[in-house]
């Protein structure tokens, strides 16, 4: 939604980002080119979405990993994320439950996020 925000994530976290015209029109196709796309407006519309192949490579390494170990609870946290996101463009109630989901996972509170 604004230029530090896109500099953070290219800059700091390493990740490749890309720029569309304004609207889920031009954004979601966008996120669609990775192999997970992630997008937020301004106004709240955004989601996350995952290929075929994401989702495939998960599951792959969940199958060939020792159930019990640490990679594998993990893997099934990951692949429960995928799950639990909506694909649908501005679903904001799957969203506040990810990042609940994710908060807790790591032990944090508001203050701490």
């Amino acid at each position: 939604a604004n230029g530090a925000s896109t500099a953070y994530v290219a800059q700091k976290l390493g990740l490749e980002t890309a720029c569309t015209p304004t609207g889920v029109k031009h954004l979601h196709p966008k996120a669609e080119e990775f192999d997970v796309g992630i997008y937020f407006e301004a106004n709240g519309h955004g989601t996350a979405v995952f290929s075929d192949a994401a989702l495939t490579s998960i599951d792959a390494a969940l199958a060939s990993t020792p159930p019990g170990s640490d990679a594998a609870a993990a893997l099934c946290e990951l692949r429960a994320l995928t799950a639990a996101i909506n694909p649908a463009v501005g679903d904001a109630l799957s969203g506040i439950l990810v990042v609940e989901a994710v908060l807790r996972s790591k032990g944090w509170g508001m203050e701490e996020w």
